[in-house]
């Protein structure tokens, strides 16, 4: 089976001063992403509710012309949704991603335990996991029958940049 990887626009080499975002910890970071990407998975309603009741401030990004694709940006960082449309032919994957920064590099041993802590939250199933030197990835059948697939991406060119996607695939 193969799963489609939601493209994120890698950033020029920056810390977080030059791009004039707010850092977050990473703690902070995957609790975020959990309760819009990771609840919100399956259901843009969850997802809106969650990014208009976060206290990021996210604002709608009105350049995405696509029916199917939301995204909201905020000075924390930038989510992104794909969503699945009744009656379409080829039915889009549900896809979530997220970007966030920290004031420092990465601390990937926390970021990678805490996101363990929330595929745990997730799900009772079996989990897989994978580690590469770019990213770490888990994935587990969901409820409904499908693989579930969450997963975070080193960029090693802006080294305070978190990101972190999930997606069901058929």
């Amino acid at each position: 089976m193969i799963i489609s990887m939601f493209v994120v626009a890698l950033l020029a080499p920056q810390n977080a001063e030059q791009m004039r975002v707010r850092p977050s910890s990473e703690t902070d970071a995957v609790r975020e992403f959990e309760t819009i990407c990771v609840k919100g998975l399956n259901d843009p309603g969850v997802v809106e509710r969650a990014v208009a009741a976060s206290s990021r401030g996210y604002v709608v990004d009105t350049s995405q012309a696509d029916n199917r694709f939301r995204s909201w940006t905020s000075p924390y960082g930038t989510v992104h949704y794909l969503q699945r449309l009744p009656g379409e032919r080829r039915a889009a994957t549900p896809q979530c991603s997220f970007t966030s920064f920290t004031a420092a590099p990465v601390h990937w041993r926390t970021l990678n335990t805490e996101l363990g802590g929330s595929v745990d939250r997730a799900t009772d199933a079996q989990v897989a996991e994978t580690k590469t030197s770019n990213n770490i990835s888990w994935r587990w059948q969901g409820r409904d029958g499908r693989t579930v697939m969450l997963y975070s991406v080193v960029n090693r060119k802006t080294p305070q940049q978190i990101t972190l996607s999930i997606q069901a695939a058929d």
